[in-house]
């Protein structure tokens, strides 16, 4: 599901500087289920997962303490820092109650966040031997 919203946000990336709310949730949303992709994988329930809510951080952290890390982890690290608090509070949804919206280089976005999906993949491919 996650592949599915970096996708999106390919479509959207043209687009990303006027139609920034969109472009920054799909990322963030995206980052969010890969993560507990990750996590889900290593055991935790779904009532662990939907009690993290939208912590990007949290997950990133979680993820990073059963030892996952890969090709993007800087550009991930800084998508997480860049995204945590807004994806948290539901910035992008609600733009108008919050303003301040990060700005993110859509292409170098989508390029990182498809290189973190190729690092899930391997992660959960490795994972299950």
């Amino acid at each position: 599901m996650a592949a599915s919203y970096v996708t999106a946000a390919q479509c959207l990336a043209s687009r990303a500087e006027n139609e920034s709310a969109p472009f920054h949730m799909l990322v963030a949303h995206s980052l969010e289920l890969s993560l507990k992709a990750i996590l889900a994988h290593d055991g935790r329930d779904e009532e662990w997962l939907m009690m993290t809510g939208h912590d990007l951080d949290h997950c990133h952290r979680e993820a990073r303490s059963i030892g996952f890390s890969g090709q993007a982890d800087r550009e991930l690290s800084d998508l997480v820092r860049t995204l945590d608090r807004p994806h948290a509070d539901q910035r992008f949804r609600y733009p108008v109650l919050f303003g301040n919206n990060p700005r993110l280089v859509a292409s170098d976005t989508v390029q990182a966040l498809r290189v973190h999906l190729t690092d899930v993949g391997a992660w959960l491919s490795f994972a299950r031997r």
